[in-house]
């Protein structure tokens, strides 16, 4: 999945203006958004579990019981 076009379509929907910031060899953030009030510069990050995580998910489903999952985002 292309998370940046996601992205950028859901704020597209919500009436922002989205324009990519073209990739470069230096880390640089992936786009600017801006409405007719704010103007935001976005970096997409994508989070995925380690093999530790997926292992004892596997472990605890296994066994027919219910695997939670806690994480702050923010």
């Amino acid at each position: 999945m292309d998370y940046e076009l996601k992205v950028q379509s859901i704020l597209e929907n919500l009436g922002y203006k989205v324009i990519k910031i073209p990739e470069t060899d230096i880390e640089s953030p992936d786009f600017l958004v801006f409405d007719e009030i704010s103007t935001y510069i976005l970096e997409i990050k994508s989070k995925h579990p380690s093999d530790v995580e997926v292992s004892e998910r596997k472990r605890v489903l296994d066994t027919g019981s219910v695997h939670n999952i806690d994480e702050t985002i923010i």
